[in-house]
């Protein structure tokens, strides 16, 4: 992570104890985060702030994370944009992750990543 500057990071997601162990790991590391704990906080939040990177879930109350990632990607120009990681324990059909994988950055199975590579992804995607 460039050290000369802060990344800011939302995290959009409904699990207290998911959000709280990134935000505590990522703090840890030196970055600046936000969490959200619903769909419609998380794209308010998004839309008014800038942020480096995303972490989005895609089952939240509210506003889900493609619906999220959709209004994103439409209104905000390529280039604009902070990269979006979704996170998720949802196993998504061929045809769903595709579509999913297409508007994100990243797209990880939370139970298959470590706080550690979790950094390391991070680090890769906001170049």
């Amino acid at each position: 992570m460039d050290t000369s500057r802060v990344r800011r990071v939302l995290i959009i997601d409904d699990d207290i104890y998911t959000s709280d162990m990134y935000a505590i790991n990522l703090r840890s590391t030196g970055y600046e985060v936000d969490v959200a704990l619903t769909g419609n906080d998380g794209y308010n939040k998004l839309t008014s702030n800038d942020y480096d990177v995303v972490l989005l879930d895609l089952i939240l109350p509210g506003l889900s994370g493609t619906e999220i990632l959709h209004r994103w990607r439409q209104t905000m120009p390529k280039g604009t944009r902070p990269p979006i990681i979704v996170l998720t324990n949802y196993e998504q059909n061929n045809f769903a992750k595709g579509h999913v994988t297409g508007e994100s950055d990243a797209y990880v199975v939370k139970a298959s990543i470590t706080p550690r590579n979790l950094r390391e992804l991070i680090a890769k995607v906001v170049k």
